[in-house]
């Protein structure tokens, strides 16, 4: 695939999108965490269709220096980055009381790292590659998620 969107999954998905967020004041915020500018890239086509406002990090570091963490939708980050890695990020957050609805996705998972991030409060772990389609549905249910509960405030 050249990292653009299966034009079934792409207009379904967009359509699904527009009709939400028409409904809605604000726009969800998601944050991705990885140091692969090409992920960068291909995340960016696919979540475009959510018409969500999206900020890329190339390391752990630079999204701890963000401020209104409170107001993120969604964070997908990756297991293996330099320094602090995805799950130490996540665990960090939430020793710091940030409860954000985290996807942890890595490019070399197995069976324990998987497990040490559902026990950090993963929301999901996803391996590369990855279903475009079952991230999105992922993100999109978060984003969803979030804002429901933030009406409910």
């Amino acid at each position: 695939m050249s990292g653009a969107i299966e034009s079934n999954a792409h207009g379904a998905w967009g359509l699904t999108a527009s009709v939400w967020l028409a409904d809605r004041s604000s726009v969800p915020l998601i944050c991705v965490v990885d140091n692969e500018k090409h992920l960068h890239e291909k995340l960016s086509l696919l979540l475009s269709c959510l018409q969500a406002e999206t900020k890329y990090f190339f390391n752990a570091e630079s999204f701890l220096m963000m401020p209104r963490k409170a107001s993120i939708s969604c964070l997908l980050v990756e297991v293996n980055l330099p320094g602090v890695s995805g799950i130490e990020l996540l665990e960090r957050l939430n020793t710091e009381g940030h409860r954000i609805p985290t996807i942890v996705m890595a490019a070399r998972g197995d069976v324990p790292t998987a497990v040490r991030a559902m026990q950090a409060r993963a929301v999901d772990f996803f391996e590369r590659p990855f279903a475009d389609g079952a991230l999105l549905r992922q993100v999109e249910k978060l984003c969803r998620r979030q804002s429901a509960a933030g009406r409910e405030m």
